[in-house]
C-alpha cells in the first residue's frame, strides 16, 4: 500500500469490484489515514479522536504520511511459507521468529 500511495495509485490496491461502488476520494483518504496509524514513530500516529475528526470531516488536511515501520522493501517470493523462510529473511531486526504450529 505504502509503495501504491507513493507511486500516487493508491486505488490499485482495490478489489476491482470495490472500485465500482466506492467513493475514490474517500477511500484514499482512509488509505492515508491507515499509512498515518503505522508511522514508525508513534507521537506521530493519530490519536483515535483525531482519527475521528478525519473521518467526519472531509474538509480537514491530512498530514502526509512517512514510510511505514514495517515496511519491506524487497519482494517476497510468494512460492515460499513463512514457516520455511529463514529467521532472516523477514526479521527487521535480525532477531528468530517463532513459528506455530497447529495441533
Amino acid at each position: 500500500v505504502w509503495r501504491q500511495f507513493c507511486n500516487q495509485r493508491p486505488l490499485s490496491v482495490l478489489d476491482p469490484k470495490m472500485k465500482e461502488n466506492c467513493s475514490e476520494f474517500e477511500v484514499i483518504r482512509c488509505i492515508q489515514i491507515g499509512l498515518l496509524c503505522v508511522q514508525e514513530n508513534p507521537d506521530e500516529r493519530p490519536t483515535i479522536a483525531t482519527i475521528v475528526s478525519y473521518l467526519s470531516n472531509i474538509s480537514l488536511e491530512l498530514p502526509s504520511p512517512r514510510e511505514p515501520a514495517f515496511f519491506l522493501h524487497a519482494k517476497m517470493d510468494p512460492t515460499k511459507t513463512i514457516a520455511g523462510e529463514s529467521s532472516s529473511s523477514f526479521s527487521v531486526n535480525e532477531m528468530s521468529e517463532s513459528t506455530f504450529l497447529p495441533r
